[in-house]
């Protein structure tokens, strides 16, 4: 949980360096930023849902005196909801016309929807995960990364993964494999060919169809999309 929850503290913190970065004009530049963020939204989306539906109703049935403590952290979510839906609007107006003004629209909402969700992620720290270790199973706990993915809407799963694998030990990275259905292992796996490869090694053979020229654009895209991911600041 500590892990999923750091990828939003990161992501939502470089919002001022990574939007104030892009030139008026530059949409190419935009898009890449603009999709990043998208789908760290729809990651949050997830993550929410998850716990709406697995943690919150087996928490609040079972840790006793606890419960309104536990329900008055779950109501939170639907505060969040304006501000995350806010920063997915102007978001995407921003991507598609990038001017100046509309990203200092877009710094601001993410911003704000950071130090709300901060508070609370906060709070789920210090207060939930100490009742969910007591009260559910590992199983129970353990459904939470499949959810998350299942739920995912956005179009870079493999962003994702990248980021929440950057950010676990090995320990919980197995574990997050572990409860993932088939195909998202390998997905999560196949992040490894993002690397450079050694000295020598068999260039990997593109898909069936694609073109070199397309292949590339899509390493390239990949690429770049990494590198925002291990953007790091100091707020």
């Amino acid at each position: 949980m500590k892990a999923v929850h750091q990828v939003f503290r990161d992501a939502f913190a470089a919002a001022p360096q990574l939007i104030d970065g892009v030139a008026a004009g530059d949409r190419s530049r935009a898009e890449l930023v603009g999709s990043f963020y998208a789908n760290v939204l729809s990651f949050l989306h997830g993550h929410h849902s998850g716990e709406d539906e697995l943690v919150w109703p087996l928490l609040t049935a079972r840790c006793g005196d606890a419960a309104a403590e536990v329900q008055r952290i779950a109501d939170q979510h639907g505060a969040l909801d304006p501000a995350i839906e806010r920063a997915e609007v102007l978001l995407g107006g921003w991507a598609a016309t990038p001017d100046p003004a509309l990203g200092a629209a877009v710094v601001q909402a993410l911003t704000q929807l950071r130090e709300v969700l901060v508070a609370h992620l906060d709070e789920e720290e210090e207060v939930v995960l100490p009742l969910a270790a007591e009260h559910l199973t590992v199983e129970e706990w353990g459904a939470l990364p499949a959810h998350g993915m299942k739920s995912f809407t956005g179009d870079k799963l493999w962003l994702i993964l990248g980021l929440l694998r950057d950010r676990m030990t090995q320990e919980q990275r197995d574990l997050m494999l572990a409860h993932m259905p088939p195909p998202l292992v390998v997905l999560a796996e196949r992040r490894r060919a993002l690397l450079p490869r050694p000295p020598g090694r068999a260039r990997p053979l593109r898909p069936a169809g694609a073109t070199p020229g397309v292949a590339r654009a899509r390493r390239q895209e990949r690429a770049s999309c990494l590198a925002l991911a291990t953007t790091r600041t100091t707020v």
